[in-house]
């Protein structure tokens, strides 16, 4: 079970938002993948997921899908998964594992304890299991299906902090995703704080999902919705009445045009791109604004509300806000415009990562890079992008090992794109350029 600190020493670490604002760069930044396993057995795919995280700032992905992927796979494909988080990892991405139930993940639970490198593990399981949907009607038969969510919840904690042989824990970290329970209607002495209670203290991380068309209505805007959820967080204790520390991700819906979720804010992201909106600021605006003292979660709250003992001093006591994310990848390249990679009708691409074999050296670098190819490589090219998307160097790669002449790029963080004479794509890389 979750580690508790002593009530001092947390309400001296609470986690406070105050008119002197708040640290906007550092926060956890999430994008849902959808069908991730596809995206990992094609390396142009990766290519325009790891641009689009780079330009738009993401560093956690959430992916979908990868249970089917690795279940029963041959060990290359074992591999490509591998290789795909340590890519994510050299860009400080984090990786989360969606799983639906812990009888479910076996395979991919065995995939971490089975890899021997830790830069190819994943970093968290994500358990969404949505149990406030009951048998029949919406909100019917509640106590059971909470009951298996929280048999589920516990048993993935209990994994991601156990030792594994006996050696070492895993520390992995525990996930989990919250949309609207119905118990939580019964606010605020009945089952929702209690059921909030037990989720606090079995994960390490929880997302709070918001779905609304339009994120600054003054009535349904994501400030007005649910709020007693995280409410409910700041007053979480386990069974002896002491307090539980719980991270909290706010979670955004950009879900298009599908006709059952007709509250979703794909086509605001839509309608402000096209007011010119830069989409970096764009998509962490709703985050921003939910945030602020004078118009956002703190504004006009009646704290005494229902008798929930939310403080009045802006703090979240027992909660500390990581940042937000955004559900989906694929909605938010369909906002941008982003490319997206096929692999479709094009040759098996060539493994960018293989064991020994190192592609750019030195990374950083600084007035010399040097491009080693693989045996099987033909001619092809490279090119050089800032992190606005702009063409800053490109050329002709004849040879094995091609030397690169950088000496008038400037400081910072670039990326180089490897490409066939067939213009198939064998890398992405980020390059650091050190003076």
């Amino acid at each position: 079970m979750k580690k508790l600190m002593p009530l001092t020493l947390m309400l001296a670490l609470s986690f406070a938002i105050n008119a002197q604002g708040f640290d906007y760069e550092k926060k956890l930044t999430t994008l849902f993948i959808s069908d991730a396993g596809s995206i990992v057995e094609c390396p142009a795919d990766q290519a325009d997921l790891f641009e689009f995280a780079e330009l738009y700032s993401y560093n956690h992905f959430i992916l979908y899908g990868i249970k089917n992927y690795i279940k029963n796979l041959p060990e290359n494909k074992v591999n490509d998964l591998g290789d795909f988080i340590f890519a994510a990892h050299q860009m400080g991405i984090s990786i989360s594992v969606n799983v639906s139930s812990f009888a479910g993940s076996i395979d991919i639970r065995n995939y971490w304890d089975q890899q021997s490198d830790p830069e190819k593990k994943y970093d968290a399981l994500h358990l969404e299991k949505e149990y406030w949907r009951g048998t029949g009607s919406k909100c019917a038969n509640q106590e059971i299906p909470f009951l298996e969510y929280m048999e589920e919840l516990t048993a993935i904690y209990n994994f991601c902090h156990s030792s594994q042989n006996s050696v070492a824990p895993r520390d992995i970290i525990c996930e989990t995703y919250l949309g609207n329970p119905c118990h939580y209607k019964s606010r605020p002495t009945g089952d929702g704080q209690k059921q909030v209670n037990q989720i606090a203290q079995y994960s390490d991380r929880v997302y709070l999902a918001y779905y609304k068309k339009d994120p600054f209505s003054p009535s349904k805007g994501i400030f007005h919705s649910k709020l007693y959820r995280l409410d409910y967080f700041c007053n979480a204790e386990d069974d002896c009445g002491n307090p539980v520390n719980t991270d909290v991700s706010l979670l955004f819906n950009a879900h298009q045009d599908d006709p059952s979720e007709n509250d979703d804010m794909f086509d605001w992201l839509n309608e402000m791109a096209g007011q010119g909106k830069p989409y970096a600021d764009l998509f962490s605006m709703p985050y921003k604004y939910w945030l602020k003292d004078d118009q956002g979660y703190f504004a006009n709250r009646d704290h005494n509300a229902n008798n929930l003992k939310f403080p009045k001093s802006h703090e979240l006591f027992n909660v500390n806000i990581l940042g937000y994310g955004w559900y989906k990848y694929q909605a938010l390249q369909e906002v941008t415009g982003h490319s997206v990679g096929n692999c479709k009708n094009i040759p098996l691409p060539l493994i960018a990562r293989q064991e020994g074999h190192q592609l750019i050296q030195p990374n950083p670098a600084s007035h010399e890079l040097k491009i080693n190819l693989p045996n099987d490589f033909s001619n092809g090219s490279y090119s050089i992008f800032n992190l606005n998307g702009q063409l800053i160097l490109d050329g002709e790669l004849f040879e094995k090992i091609n030397l690169i002449d950088i000496n008038y790029l400037a400081e910072g963080v670039y990326f180089l794109k490897i490409k066939e004479r067939n213009n198939s794509l064998l890398l992405v890389e980020k390059l650091i350029v050190n003076k």
